[in-house]
């Protein structure tokens, strides 16, 4: 029996048309099981993916708002690669404010938003924030009115005690009357187990 460098069996390639299971000694009933319990056990190394279909709106309030979305779960003492792509709208004078939150509090997001630099009143001002901040931590990001901006999220994140959830969480930077910070459809958050 052929085994990879994890101890289980070789999967068998089904897309490809040319190569018969018996090829490599396996048959397709046990890789199907091999890889059902490696999912269950590690997700064995799947990225776990999540896309925004809806628009989430926070209008006058810089109390941080869920979103409906863009959540995923984190295993306990799981080690994750995180990535996020975020469509967002945001007044020039009120910008946004961004961050994740877990359901498990020993839970760690450690992450930089690569995202542009608010310049008070006057709009953006050139600069990208690649500074590193946690969960604990929201930082504002700037806004340019009706034009759709993105934030290029990367960052680690470490399980806590607990199996939970990371989610995407925004408000404004500084609260409006008649204004709101929005996250579009489109916009994307990944999971990467380490392993």
């Amino acid at each position: 029996m052929t085994t990879d460098n994890y101890g289980g069996t070789i999967l068998i390639p089904v897309t490809d048309q040319n190569i018969s299971p018996s090829q490599y000694g396996v048959p397709v009933r046990n890789a199907i099981i091999d890889l059902d319990a490696r999912l269950q056990d590690t997700n064995a190394g799947l990225t776990n993916t999540v896309r925004k279909l809806n628009t989430d709106t926070v209008t006058n309030s810089t109390t941080l708002h869920l979103d409906s979305e863009l959540s995923l779960p984190v295993l306990a003492n799981q080690v994750y690669t995180l990535e996020c792509f975020i469509i967002y709208t945001a007044p020039t004078a009120n910008d946004i404010t961004i961050g994740f939150a877990m359901t498990v509090p020993t839970t760690t997001a450690l992450w930089t938003p690569n995202a542009m630099v608010p310049a008070g009143t006057t709009g953006l001002d050139g600069t990208t924030d690649h500074r590193q901040y946690t969960n604990a931590v929201t930082p504002t990001i700037g806004g340019a009115g009706s034009q759709a901006l993105a934030a290029k999220i990367m960052g680690i994140v470490l399980g806590g005690i607990a199996d939970g959830t990371i989610t995407f969480r925004f408000a404004e930077g500084t609260a409006g009357s008649s204004t709101s910070a929005v996250v579009l459809p489109g916009s994307w958050m990944s999971l990467t187990p380490i392993q």
